[in-house]
């Protein structure tokens, strides 16, 4: 996936995130069957729960300080890592730790990776 950041357009710089081409699944379902017991039930609730506050995390990383954007990151990077979507997860990490400049190509990576997630659940 390519994000065209726009504070350079004249020299029309990309940053590329990758977040794991090798893991073709948004969920690791091994990791999931694991963190839940095998219990499906579980399973639809953890996700219901990442999938309903994902939102608000977005809505913090619009406004928020550099320490703040840390820290939602960083929350979100767990909540992603607990479900076993490694992809999110590792672009969240790279998120958590980019500069200012650089916030917008993140958003948008994590909302594309987002949308992949949610587009690959099926109940």
């Amino acid at each position: 996936m390519k994000v065209r950041l726009s504070s350079n357009q004249r020299f029309g710089v990309y940053l590329e995130i990758d977040p794991m081409p090798h893991h073709p699944s948004p969920i690791d379902h091994t990791h999931l069957d694991n963190f839940t017991g095998g219990d499906k039930a579980l399973q639809d609730e953890v996700i219901d729960i990442f999938i309903k506050n994902t939102p608000d995390y977005f809505a913090a990383l619009e406004t928020s300080s550099p320490q703040d954007w840390r820290t939602a990151l960083h929350r979100l990077k767990g909540a992603a890592r607990s479900i076993g979507a490694k992809p999110f997860a590792l672009l969240a990490q790279k998120a958590e730790k980019a500069e200012p400049k650089d916030y917008e190509a993140h958003r948008c990576a994590l909302r594309e990776e987002f949308a992949r997630l949610k587009a690959t659940i099926t109940r």
